[in-house]
């Protein structure tokens, strides 16, 4: 099997009412690929008056140099090596502020690189990427599946870095007015996402379905105990999953891959090998959907990682239902959406609420926090070459509960 080295993906955070992209260009076909991207991020109230209710900024633990322009205002609390920076009230952060935000903390500014979560349900376990000594040692986001290593499942060692992904400290705070003091903040007060968006740039393109949000809500120890994976593509009720593991065409040359011994190799996280043959295959020369993709054939300009064919001889799988691939669970807007009565947003399940935060006591700032991590899951099947020198958007809504104060 050839050797691969991993390919980066471009992209920029934007505000809706910018126009600017980034386009880079990609000359490899790789195992998970690079695009190019441009994305967005911003954020409102129930109504534009509202609005003007919610502030948004975020937390750093290293000072960021922004501009005047940027109208950025740093707070400081004694005792605490935080920096926390905050956009007007009402206002929304541009693609440079949040550029300087990532580049200053060491993540991914003008790229990402495709990876995994690796197998999650909501409430497991997850290692925040802002705590530098843990991540480096046990992580969740992972590389992709690599065939030059000498394991072929995922470990430690596999951890990705800070450069693969972007990571937020998001804090909100709510106003009582437009202009408000430092005494005229609301405690108590969650927000939820009410809204996302992530299309592709023109039509026939997909690899935005890739893109995956880890929400980490942080404030307030007890309250949130199910954090969950996020996925702004999905439009099911009830959410859903990404297998991340199976048989793969790494090497690029049609056939799924197998090791020393002719044995077609299942990447990534599964239980068994049950399905395997017992005998080398001596069928017909064509594209097997092993992985479920649903694509039967494949054109030479439209190659992916995830059809192949058997190669003769090879001990093969003609199914992997009994082999235990594990998944990834993730969350839709619509199964994370807050119930409406009247106007008024409530949690659907009050002993399994889906807000993101909850704004803090005056001893806290009135902050509310939440972490969002994103990334490209690399085992969705978007992930394909067709798509390489893509780019798509991203659209974020934060809603609140109107205010009377």
């Amino acid at each position: 099997m050839k050797k691969f080295n991993p390919a980066k993906l471009l992209f920029g955070f934007f505000g809706l009412a910018t126009g600017a992209s980034l386009i880079g260009s990609v000359s490899a076909s790789l195992a998970w690929y690079a695009y190019s991207t441009r994305a967005a991020v911003s954020y409102s109230g129930t109504s534009v008056k509202e609005t003007a209710q919610l502030q948004i900024g975020f937390a750093s633990p290293v000072a960021i140099d922004f501009e005047d322009s940027d109208r950025m205002s740093l707070e400081t609390y004694q005792g605490d090596n935080n920096f926390y920076y905050f956009a007007p009230i009402g206002a929304s952060l541009s693609s440079s502020i949040l550029n300087k935000y990532l580049s200053a903390n060491g993540f991914a500014t003008n790229y990402l690189i495709p990876i995994t979560s690796g197998s999650y349900a909501r409430g497991d376990a997850w290692v925040n990427p802002w705590d530098s000594t843990n991540w480096n040692t046990s992580g969740k986001l992972k590389q992709s599946p690599n065939p030059d290593r000498d394991i072929y499942s995922y470990d430690d060692s596999l951890i990705a870095t800070r450069d693969h992904f972007a990571s937020f400290q998001f804090l909100f705070r709510v106003a009582k007015k437009a202009f408000a003091s430092s005494t005229d903040y609301v405690s108590g007060q969650e927000l939820w996402l009410t809204d996302a968006v992530a299309h592709a740039y023109s039509d026939n393109e997909y690899v935005n379905k890739s893109l995956r949000i880890y929400v980490d809500r942080i404030n307030e120890v007890g309250q949130y105990e199910d954090d969950f994976i996020f996925n702004p593509s999905s439009t099911s009720l009830t959410g859903g999953s990404t297998k991340v593991g199976g048989l793969l065409d790494v090497a690029g040359n049609g056939y799924y891959d197998y090791d020393d011994d002719n044995n077609e190799i299942i990447f990534g996280e599964y239980e068994n090998t049950s399905d395997r043959s017992t005998t080398g295959y001596a069928g017909t020369d064509e594209y097997v959907d092993i992985n479920g993709t649903g694509r039967t054939s494949v054109a030479e300009d439209t190659m992916d990682t995830f059809t192949g064919k058997h190669m003769q001889g090879v001990y093969y799988y003609d199914t992997l239902e009994h082999c235990g691939i594990k998944t990834a669970a993730y969350e839709s807007l619509k199964s994370i959406a807050p119930s409406r009565s009247s106007g008024v947003l409530s949690n659907k399940d009050a002993n399994h609420p889906t807000s993101l935060c909850k704004t803090g006591t005056e001893e806290d700032h009135f902050f509310g926090r939440v972490n969002m991590t994103i990334w490209l899951e690399g085992w969705d099947f978007s992930i394909i070459d067709q798509e390489i020198g893509k780019y798509f958007d991203i659209g974020l809504t934060f809603e609140i509960n109107r205010v009377n104060a």
